[in-house]
């Protein structure tokens, strides 16, 4: 899996990452935003990522 984006997106801070493949070759990518900080974006990411691992 390719690491976690968090990014600034006019006042909020949003993440990216994939989630990996779906069945016809195409990457799943998972994006959420509207987090005020940039490190409440990134704690919520690996909340987000652990729960699509498993």
């Amino acid at each position: 899996m390719a690491q976690v984006k968090v990014r600034k997106r006019g006042k909020t801070f949003s993440y990216i990452f994939e989630a990996g493949k779906k069945s016809d070759g195409k990457r799943k990518v998972v994006e959420k935003g509207g987090f005020p900080t940039k490190s409440a974006a990134y704690k919520a990411s690996v909340e987000a990522r652990l729960k699509c691992v498993t």
